[in-house]
């Protein structure tokens, strides 16, 4: 069971209604489309790449962030190590939310490695 990115898109609207601070919806939209734009020009070279589910995946990367205080999403400058703690944990609040809901699980990964560098290292 999963979503398509019309649906990913449509929870997004959902949250935009529910925070006070939307600016990683627009960004979750943007990564959407861009992804979705890779698996075209991948699939162009001959690669097998699931559109529809890169631009859903790129649309749910950051569904954690509804748990974040707006305070630490809208603030101007660098955050405290206590605010940079708190936003960290988007990555696995979004994993939850994603495995929390059946249509969602098949997305989980995303939020949860969407900081994973080449090395291994990432936020957790």
């Amino acid at each position: 069971m999963k979503i398509t990115s019309k649906e990913a898109k449509k929870i997004l609207e959902y949250y935009r209604k529910k925070t006070e601070s939307d600016t990683w919806i627009d960004h979750c939209l943007c990564v959407g489309e861009s992804a979705g734009k890779i698996a075209k020009a991948l699939n162009e070279k001959g690669y097998n790449a699931d559109i529809d589910k890169a631009i859903t995946l790129g649309y749910l990367h950051d569904i954690g962030k509804i748990f974040i205080p707006p305070e630490i999403l809208q603030k101007n400058g660098k955050l405290t190590d206590e605010e940079y703690e708190k936003m960290k944990t988007h990555t696995t609040t979004g994993y939850k939310v994603c495995m929390d809901d059946l249509k969602l699980r098949p997305y989980a990964n995303g939020p949860l490695y969407h900081h994973e560098a080449l090395d291994g290292s990432r936020i957790p």
